[in-house]
């Protein structure tokens, strides 16, 4: 196992997944917290993902590196399209890990964080996994899953565990694995949405927050856009999709390519958020005190698995119609979020005193 220097050591190398912008998006704290520490933050990414970070950051380093490009098929669960790419995934690990020793003789950094990004570990270097899915939730075989996971996650020094409590915070199952032998950290509930807002009146009753990859997110956009223009109700969705809006009653108000603290001030001020049930979406939520309705991805195994989890928590407080359909509304509000130790002590202690 590798060990971190000294707190004279400054250089981070942060390198974050690009399925969808949730992995780009909860290491803003991340990085802001190692601004404040005054560690030289490099971050080394692709696609989306890479691009949110240099619109939040003009004074990075930005590094282009490509990294796994999962391709999602009309009319099967999601699982079984990475399933069906098994052997794309584990080439694509191989060939980032040789793409990193590239990389690291180049910038020379002291410590690598890499968000779910599984070749991105240096045997020389200390390494640390930033994920919450120690293991994921598998459609049958859960134990081969779990096995397989953990053999990759060992090849690091650190797990780094978005949420405030192992085995019991927002991840619950996810964020246990008796295979993974290595350390664990807890980071606390990670959100984008760290500064202040408006409080004005909104007149916006349900808002939909669409993130994700293509074809997915356009379809869901291409959904929900049907669904609200039945409704009485203002309704808005914020999105990036090439989904088209033919709105000519204004009846469904649309947001798109806006900023973190535009996104933030719409959120904060509309009364019911509609979205999937990705991870960092909701601790972004959780975070902001939001009622939510959770519609999981068909076959996203960690979805479905997150929505039953938080059944668990008695937050359900209303239903609302969409599509002819009832669903449930839930209280984030009465979600448990307890005072811990702040992500900037928690990532200090990655550097030990001299």
């Amino acid at each position: 196992m590798n060990t971190i220097k000294s707190k004279s050591s400054k250089r981070v190398l942060l390198c974050p997944l690009n399925w969808g912008l949730g992995h780009a998006t909860r290491c803003i704290p991340i990085i802001d917290a190692l601004q404040s520490l005054d560690y030289e933050v490099i971050v080394a990414g692709y696609g989306k993902s890479l691009n949110l970070l240099k619109v939040e950051y003009s004074n990075l380093k930005f590094i282009h590196f490509k990294g796994l490009e999962i391709n999602y098929y009309n009319g099967i669960p999601a699982w079984a399209s990475v399933l069906l790419q098994g052997f794309k995934v584990y080439k694509s690990i191989r060939e980032e890990h040789e793409a990193l020793k590239l990389i690291t003789e180049t910038v020379q950094p002291d410590i690598i964080l890499s968000d779910n990004r599984y070749g991105v570990f240096s045997e020389n270097i200390p390494s640390c996994l930033i994920t919450h899915q120690l293991s994921p939730k598998a459609p049958f075989f859960q134990f081969f899953v779990s096995k397989q996971i953990a053999r990759l996650i060992n090849k690091f020094d650190t797990v780094l565990v978005p949420d405030y409590d192992q085995g019991n915070g927002l991840s619950g199952d996810l964020a246990t694995n008796k295979y993974v032998t290595i350390p664990t950290k807890c980071l606390g509930l990670l959100s984008r949405f760290n500064f202040s807002v408006n409080k004005a009146e909104s007149n916006i009753k349900l808002l939909a927050l669409v993130s994700g990859p293509e074809p997915e997110q356009s379809d869901f956009v291409k959904k929900i856009y049907h669904s609200f223009v039945q409704l009485n109700d203002r309704t808005a969705i914020i999105h990036n999709s090439a989904f088209t809006f033919s709105n000519s009653e204004n009846k469904v108000v649309e947001y798109k390519n806006i900023s973190q603290k535009e996104m933030l001030q719409i959120i904060a001020t509309s009364e019911i958020i509609l979205c999937k049930a990705g991870y960092s979406t909701l601790m972004d939520l959780i975070v902001l005190n939001k009622k939510v309705v959770l519609l999981p991805t068909k076959g996203q195994t960690e979805q479905q698995y997150l929505v039953e989890y938080l059944n668990s928590f008695n937050i359900k407080c209303d239903q609302i119609i969409i599509d002819d359909k009832e669903v449930d509304v839930y209280d984030l509000s009465l979600f448990p979020n307890p005072s811990q130790q702040s992500l900037k002590e928690t990532l200090n202690i990655l550097f030990p005193a001299d």
